[in-house]
């Protein structure tokens, strides 16, 4: 497998989206900040996909998938209507799809149980954080569908360690605080949105764009 370009197009194009959608956090969200927010992601995708083929090609799918749950977030935002759970079940389908890869990998090699020790730990508290909140105030749906999701999502994190590479570890440890900002703010009422938001796009995003640099490396040394 050909080696991914840093400097090409769609590399280049969804790291300035992401910087451009992280820059206008503070102001009210429009048309302008969805095509930011998901074209980092679809950009991000298009960049990775001509260089998988087979099951790597689960990368780029994952990402659709992602980048699917962020449209609706943002549109959500726009409207000023409630698309959480049409939305979080996008963004399983792209955890869904980045654990199949995980538990398909060859040579798999676990890395330090410490960092598994630290994932665990952060993926514990934080749940027990937000499954009392959910439980308080949320409906019956979301206290159904969120522990679901927050299961799925750590066993990707740990499955990331399954492979033995550290850039793909931290970004699926970095999705993981992300979340953990979000559920925490959403939820347990811990952090303004506002001011969570600056911490929860950039571990978003450099999460993603480390599982895809990470998976691309190593499948490239396994070819």
């Amino acid at each position: 497998m050909r080696t991914p370009s840093r400097l090409a197009p769609w590399h280049v194009a969804s790291l300035l989206l992401a910087t451009l959608f992280w820059v206008s956090h503070a102001l009210p969200p429009s048309v302008w900040t969805l095509a930011a927010k998901t074209g980092a992601i679809l950009a991000l995708a298009a960049w990775c996909w001509p260089h998988t083929q087979g099951l790597s090609r689960l990368i780029p799918l994952a990402l659709l998938a992602h980048a699917t749950g962020d449209a609706l977030l943002e549109w959500a935002r726009v409207q000023q209507q409630d698309w959480l759970i049409p939305a979080v079940a996008a963004f399983l389908v792209g955890h869904l799809i980045n654990l199949r890869l995980f538990c398909a990998w060859r040579q798999p090699r676990w890395l330090s149980p410490v960092l598994a020790g630290f994932t665990l730990l952060l993926a514990l508290l934080a749940g027990i954080l937000v499954l009392r909140g959910l439980w308080l105030s949320q409906p019956a749906l979301l206290r159904v569908i969120v522990p679901i999701y927050m299961s799925v999502l750590l066993a990707m994190a740990l499955m990331a360690q399954r492979t033995g590479n550290v850039t793909i570890a931290l970004g699926a440890l970095s999705y993981l605080v992300s979340d953990a900002l979000i559920g925490l703010t959403h939820f347990a009422g811990w952090f303004p949105g506002f001011e969570s938001g600056w911490l929860t796009w950039p571990s978003y995003y450099i999460g993603q764009w480390a599982l895809v640099t990470g998976l691309l490396h190593v499948l490239r040394k396994q070819d």
